[in-house]
């Protein structure tokens, strides 16, 4: 993937799903992906109104249709992804940290 397809990407998920902010992490955002890395995608949303399950279904399938690749997702509420980040053993505090931010 280069980087105009993660910007479309994170384009869709704003605009689709009120995401805030949306960062690669993992390979795909440290430079050393490989043909069978999967992307590593996480999501702050503002949406309140959906079970974060449901949300996550939605969202899968909705990228999967456009990148058909594997992908590890995760999706927060932005006062849920705070509260996590804070806290420098968690992976959300790598994220924000180390992640490469695609849209803000």
């Amino acid at each position: 993937m280069d980087k105009n397809e993660f910007r479309n990407l994170a384009q869709f998920l704003k605009e689709k799903y009120d995401a805030k902010r949306v960062f690669l992490f993992g390979s795909y955002a440290y430079g050393k992906s490989t043909p069978s890395s999967d992307l590593d995608i996480c999501i702050i949303t503002g949406h309140q109104n959906k079970r974060k399950i449901e949300l996550l279904r939605e969202i899968r399938k909705d990228i999967f249709q456009h990148l058909q690749m594997p992908m590890d997702i995760l999706v927060y509420e932005e006062s849920e992804f705070r509260e996590r980040a804070f806290f420098k053993s968690t992976l959300e505090h790598k994220i924000e940290k180390s992640g490469l931010l695609i849209s803000e």
